[in-house]
């Protein structure tokens, strides 16, 4: 081992560079150095050194004269294959200098070989004395590489190059530190339960991110917020899924105090609608109820979840609590994955029908109850099924969407949410199996009601059309603030919701397709319905803002999407800021408005419509739209 404080000429010529005329000797040995620019260096003569085929060695080493001092000079690498008699391979020579520096060998031979650095010539039949032995061994290909072979001019070579199971979806496969740069942030690399690579296009925004994948040690790293596993859609050991956004967090059990807070929003949400009259027999709340459901189905467009902006965290949770979310990124309990994620999230708007029952049986039993929400309670309870139907929607198609999991065995199909779920199998049959059943028998029927009510109370006086009838003062509720040719508006809403929701799923790794979706979609009801869907004209401009507003959000997000970061956070702070102050500005009409029939000592009976127009709605029609068997 060779010290600088050891020897003068050493120090003076190996570490402070000074000039090579200061060496008494020519080269005479190789010396290995434990990192770059390093004073200190240890004259071995061999050491062994495991590669993938093609993989370059990096080494740190100088030449010393007999004196310990630096002596540059033109070294030459040659690689033997010791398992043949083949011809050996001369590398392009290399130029050493006064101080330890990087030097990059590659090796394209197969089997146990060995490469030799020396300062002279290459002469086959004698191997000169002072040089550096190499002895390699060369290792398989590792995961998401395969082995191809080429011709030199002395033998045939090998390296490893990118898996053809990969093609199409990676743009570069780099060998030396063994990394894969994948094509974009939704592809997915990774190994399968048998230990082959695999691939899958549909890794989910806030799951995966644009990152090489580094095999074998590191494929996690393509994966965000502590995600693991195929499609990183598991948490690492002791992290567990967050409600508001799914992230991992190490959380504890103590936030199953949350359902409190639950029960005590549920209770506040459902008194606003009844005190306040915000109802979809208004009609004041029912464009906004879309332009949050589009935001909140799509929120990895709009927002950049992994580092939420002050002012983003208040857009997202408005438009999340408009759709039945959490907003707020927090721990439940220890343990939480995405697929008891997925059932909580399906269980939630049963809560609001027990709220809606709850209020039902305790307007019947209490006269106090019965005076403050009789007179609305139909209103309020139409307003709760519109907004939990809307959540029941968009989790029921992402328990049963399937992703492909490609690989060289073939094509396996998961579960978009948990890709180490088979699809069908097990516990996901038993969501799937509850997911059809919601859509059956309650959200399909219950849209086709609502969009072909209009033809059924036509000829509700048939005798297989009697229960018609019966609905009739709930249909009511939904097409009241519409003109005659659009009471089908509601269950039409419907319909494009279950559009979208498809198309944002199936087309999740594609953000562009989406948003020409989103664009298509709102210009097409502008164009069909104008402003001209509500008997009051004011309704009318005020959806026609909702779909205007997202609309040019939508384009200008497609036009800044890879030209300006600030751009994109601007239209979105200013697109869904101004829909925040429109719904601001909604809420203090509908208090000015209570507080009017409470100075006035009005009842909820007489004000109901009368909050919005006089003329939308004769007075004998209101009496039975209120009115509760």
């Amino acid at each position: 081992t060779y010290n600088a404080n050891s020897n003068e000429i050493f120090d003076a010529v190996f570490q402070t560079n000074e000039s090579v005329n200061a060496i008494s000797s020519p080269p005479f040995t190789l010396c290995k150095c434990p990192m770059p620019n390093s004073s200190i260096c240890d004259i071995v003569d061999k050491f062994d050194k495991p590669l993938y085929p093609g993989q370059q060695i990096v080494i740190q080493f100088a030449a010393v004269g007999q004196r310990n001092g630096t002596a540059p000079a033109v070294i030459l690498p040659v690689v033997y294959n010791s398992d043949s008699n083949s011809h050996p391979i001369i590398l392009p020579p290399l130029m050493t200098g006064q101080i330890c520096q990087n030097y990059s060998i590659s090796h394209y031979l197969n089997g146990t070989a060995m490469i030799v650095v020396t300062q002279n010539s290459y002469d086959s039949n004698d191997l000169p004395f002072s040089n550096f032995t190499i002895k390699t061994v060369l290792l398989p290909c590792p995961l998401g590489f395969s082995l191809n072979w080429t011709n030199s001019s002395f033998n045939n070579v090998s390296y490893c190059q990118c898996s053809p199971v990969l093609s199409g979806h990676v743009t570069n496969c780099n060998i030396s530190d063994v990394t894969i740069q994948k094509a974009t942030q939704y592809v997915w690399i990774g190994a399968t339960l048998d230990g082959s690579v695999a691939y899958s296009e549909y890794c989910l925004h806030d799951m995966c991110q644009n990152s090489s994948v580094y095999f074998p040690e590191y494929p996690s790293l393509q994966c965000t917020d502590g995600h693991t596993g195929v499609i990183c859609s598991r948490c690492e050991s002791n992290l567990s899924i967050t409600l508001g956004l799914p992230k991992c967090q190490r959380c504890s059990n103590y936030f199953l105090l949350l359902l409190i807070a639950f029960a005590a929003m549920g209770l506040v949400f459902t008194a606003s609608l009844f005190v306040l009259n915000l109802t979809v027999f208004t009609g004041t709340i029912n464009g906004l109820l879309w332009y949050t459901f589009v935001i909140n189905q799509n929120y990895f467009i709009f927002f950049n979840t992994n580092i939420l902006k002050r002012y983003e965290e208040v857009l997202f949770i408005f438009a999340a609590w408009l759709n039945l979310d959490f907003g707020i990124v927090s721990c439940f309990y220890d343990g939480m994955d995405m697929y008891q994620y997925t059932w909580l999230q399906l269980a939630f708007p049963s809560f609001i029908f027990i709220l809606i029952g709850m209020t039902v049986i305790g307007a019947q039993c209490s006269r106090r109850i019965s005076k403050l929400c009789r007179s609305n309670i139909v209103p309020v309870m139409a307003t709760l099924i519109y907004i939990s139907l809307s959540k029941l929607i968009r989790m029921s198609v992402a328990a049963l969407f399937p992703v492909s999991i490609v690989s060289a065995n073939g094509t396996r199909w998961m579960w978009l949410h948990d890709g180490n779920m088979e699809y069908l199998d097990g516990r996901h049959l038993a969501l799937v199996a509850f997911a059809l059943l919601l859509l059956i028998c309650i959200i399909l029927p219950y849209t086709a009601i609502l969009l072909f009510s209009p033809w059924l109370q036509r000829f509700s006086h048939m005798k297989y059309l009697l229960w018609v009838n019966k609905l009739k003062p709930f249909l009511d509720n939904y097409q009241a603030p519409y003109k005659d040719q659009f009471r089908y508006w509601t269950g039409a809403t419907f319909l494009f919701r279950f559009i979208l929701c498809f198309i944002s799923t199936y087309y999740s790794n594609d953000p562009d397709v989406i948003l020409v979706a989103i664009i298509v979609l709102h210009v097409s009801i502008i164009l069909v319905a104008g402003i001209a869907v509500y008997k009051n004209w004011m309704l009318s401009m005020l959806e026609s803002f909702f779909h205007i507003n997202m609309t040019i959000m939508a384009t200008l997000l497609l036009y800044y999407k890879h030209n300006d970061e600030f751009g994109k956070s601007y239209v979105v702070w200013v697109g869904i800021g101004s829909s925040l102050l429109c719904f601001v500005a909604i809420l203090t009409y509908h208090v000015f408005r209570y507080l009017i029939c409470v100075i006035c000592k009005c009842t909820p009976k007489q004000d109901i419509y009368e909050a919005v127009d006089d003329e939308i709605i004769q007075a004998p029609e209101r009496e039975q739209l209120i009115k509760v068997d």
